[in-house]
């Protein structure tokens, strides 16, 4: 019958290796948790709220906007920072596209940084009424 010896030294590092695959499963699954969410934004830069779609698809089909354009996301240099803008135009070949209710929207690749995280609603009130670009309390845990 065979015998195997196993030495202190040798059981104290198959512990070490027990635990390190065990912190490498958690480190991955947080990672991939992180890496979906990535993805996530860097696919839908900007969430939109439904009513802001609603009171963009109003303005497409009333102003006679042609059917191949969709809703265009940017930015402006602003002295120390960036302002926001948003209009109607054909899909470029640098764009990110991505569609929300239906509706595509348009970034150019080179902006998307300075939009992720960004939520655009609709203000709708007896002092005024047009689009406001907020930074979103809760963007998205899961695509």
């Amino acid at each position: 019958m065979n015998s195997i010896c196993v030495t202190g030294e040798v059981l104290s590092i198959s512990k070490k290796l027990i635990n390190l695959v065990f912190k490498n499963r958690i480190l991955r699954s947080y990672f991939s948790q992180a890496e979906r969410v990535s993805l996530h934004l860097m696919n839908n830069p900007v969430s939109i709220t439904p009513e802001a779609v609603k009171e963009v698809k109003k303005i497409l089909k009333n102003k006679g906007i042609p059917t191949d354009y969709g809703l265009r996301l940017g930015v402006k240099g602003a002295g120390c920072g960036v302002a926001f803008k948003l209009g109607f135009d054909h899909k470029k070949d640098d764009d990110l596209e991505y569609f929300v209710e239906d509706l595509q929207v348009l970034i150019q690749k080179k902006e998307t940084m300075f939009l992720i995280g960004k939520k655009i609603s609709f203000y709708d009130e007896a002092d005024g009424r047009g689009f406001m670009f907020e930074d979103d309390p809760t963007p998205p845990t899961s695509p």
